[in-house]
């Protein structure tokens, strides 16, 4: 549950998102995570969901396919955890997982 002050930067957000196509359809839980992160302050919190989004952007991550990626799946760090709101697909990385020992450059 969140505290009034925690539920006020969650609006603010919302409001802020309503704004950008970009942003305007992330889920409730999605901003949350971004106001976690940034302290709930909601403007710092959309400046970090549209970077995160202009990186997505940039690396067309919606565009990767397995065999780009095998030789990290190989790794057991990776998960495919289903689609977003927009049908982009959604990566979890365990880097816990990973052993550095066999990582080749």
């Amino acid at each position: 549950m969140l505290e009034p002050d925690q539920r006020d930067a969650l609006l603010e957000l919302t409001e802020i998102c309503k704004t950008d196509p970009t942003t305007d359809w992330l889920s409730e839980n999605h901003k949350i995570r971004y106001l976690r992160g940034w302290n709930w302050n909601a403007q710092k919190a959309f400046e970090g969901i549209i970077a995160a989004e202009e990186i997505r952007a940039g690396y067309e991550a919606d565009r990767i396919t397995r065999e780009e990626i095998q030789s990290c799946i190989n790794f057991n760090c990776y998960a495919h955890l289903g689609y977003d709101q927009c049908g982009r697909p959604v990566i979890y990385a365990k880097l816990r997982n990973i052993r550095i020992a066999d990582v080749t450059l």
